[in-house]
């Protein structure tokens, strides 16, 4: 969850000049969403550029007491207790001030297909981490008819390219397909007046609890997890990436409560921790992915990483059993590699019997069969997915359960237990924010489409 800090200098511009804007029922509240264009192709290998746009999930950041513009009712990870002791009272206390410059205050800038997400940014603001949700084309910039993009992956093909070269441990970039409804949540919270142009109804299969907003209206006292069906096709950075599955026994949005503010909630309707395919946990040589030219993957310069989903009956109408990677350097495909670990398949192929080998395998329980494995996540991607891509740190693990030995104290030798080759000591918030100021990551050149050969082959002369 990244974080947004308002500065001293910004407190005098909201007491001079008044700039907030509308409260969250506030129907003249207009959102800047920056440009982002990807191609959708069809059977043929003919492929169509769609002019869509994003958003930002942490525009509602900008949120503060209409009784006095310099009060904030969210800083620092914490809601003022006084002007939202409920959601109703902040709800009705608090506004929100439109954001137009996203590169001044997010550290997001977009070219044509290709969209630049830093980790720090400090202008006025300080802002650490970026989520970004794309956006239909036809999306308006105000309720109701602002709404995202919705993909149906069910035996079809998504690729993109990524640039994690200035990416190092402890920092992480994500892309995923995530069950979050169209309308950012407005049909399902009426007090929900904005809607996808404010990037609410954001969710994820971990449950998070450090969401300021579940479907746009303040999570107070972050008690409550927005938990939903999740696919991160990508979670990576220079030295170490991962794609994870994470069913839920439940369609769209759901909460779940926490004990403690802001800590994990003991009955999450989800898989929190998934079914990963981590090249380091499963046994594969160390010279597969990493920077420089010794590498199979070299994470010093772009590639394009792809992304199936294949179906029981190779049909939309389908149920999904498999999931099949494979990636794209200097016009050269390299397959996913097979696990080298005792007791799992050696196969390329993300399926349902390669995640019950694994969890035996990392001594783990097998929650993603519990809750329907690739068939539960199929069913979503029926009804429906919205693409998010991020960059942050981790303030709780640093990143470890990604790009080094976890848990940090555990015997390396152990099946599942090296994620990466980064040290146990990286990642801290504190050294990050400080040394990594630099990081960012570049997701480019969007596609989507259905499979066939003729299509993987349109990547390389692309």
């Amino acid at each position: 969850m990244a974080r947004f800090y308002i500065a001293p200098l910004v407190l005098c511009l909201f007491q001079a000049g008044h700039l907030l804007g509308q409260r969250l029922n506030g129907s003249t509240a207009v959102q800047t969403h920056p440009s982002l264009t990807w191609l959708q192709c069809a059977p043929g290998d003919s492929c169509r550029v769609v002019n869509a746009s994003i958003t930002e999930t942490n525009a509602l950041s900008w949120y503060d007491w209409f009784g006095n513009d310099g009060i904030h009712c969210w800083e620092d990870h914490v809601w003022n207790g006084t002007i939202c002791p409920n959601v109703q009272e902040c709800y009705d206390n608090c506004g929100v001030h439109p954001v137009t410059d996203y590169a001044e205050l997010f550290g997001i800038t977009t070219s044509t297909d290709a969209v630049t997400m830093r980790f720090f940014t400090q202008s006025n603001v300080l802002n650490i981490g970026n989520s970004v949700l794309l956006l239909d084309p036809t999306s308006t910039q105000t309720a109701p008819t602002n709404k995202y993009q919705i993909f149906f992956p069910l035996n079809m093909e998504f690729s993109f390219d990524v640039d994690v070269s200035q990416l190092p441990c402890g920092l992480a970039s994500s892309l995923s397909f995530k069950e979050i409804s169209a309308d950012g949540g407005i049909s399902e919270d009426p007090l929900n007046k904005v809607g996808a142009g404010w990037g609410t109804g954001n969710c994820d299969g971990r449950c998070s609890t450090d969401r300021q907003f579940i479907h746009g209206l303040p999570n107070v006292g972050n008690m409550l997890g927005a938990c939903c069906n999740e696919f991160r096709l990508w979670h990576g950075n220079a030295v170490s990436e991962t794609m994870v599955a994470h069913p839920c026994s439940a369609p769209g949005l759901t909460t779940c409560t926490a004990a403690l503010s802001g800590g994990q909630c003991a009955n999450p309707s989800c898989d929190v921790t998934g079914c990963s395919f981590n090249p380091f946990r499963e046994g594969i040589p160390a010279n597969f992915y990493g920077v420089g030219p010794t590498f199979a993957i070299d994470t010093s310069k772009k590639f394009t990483v792809v992304t199936q989903f294949i179906t029981d009956s190779n049909s939309a109408a389908g149920a999904l059993t498999t999931i099949r990677r494979f990636y794209i350097q200097g016009g050269i495909i390299i397959p996913n590699p097979s696990p080298r670990i005792a007791g799992i398949t050696p196969t390329d192929e993300f399926t349902d019997k390669h995640c019950a080998e694994q969890k035996v395998a990392f001594g783990e329980s097998n929650v993603f069969d519990s809750l329907g494995g690739l068939a539960t996540l199929g069913s979503a991607f029926q009804r429906g997915m919205v693409l998010e891509m991020s960059i942050d740190e981790d303030r709780v693990d640093h990143m470890l359960w990604l790009d080094s030995t976890f848990p940090p104290g555990a015997d390396p030798q152990l099946p599942g237990v090296i994620r990466g080759l980064c040290g146990t000591d990286t990642g801290a918030p504190v050294d990050v924010e400080t040394n990594d100021r630099g990081a960012q990551v570049v997701f480019s050149n969007i596609k989507f489409g259905p499979i066939s050969q003729g299509f993987f082959q349109s990547f390389i002369s692309s």
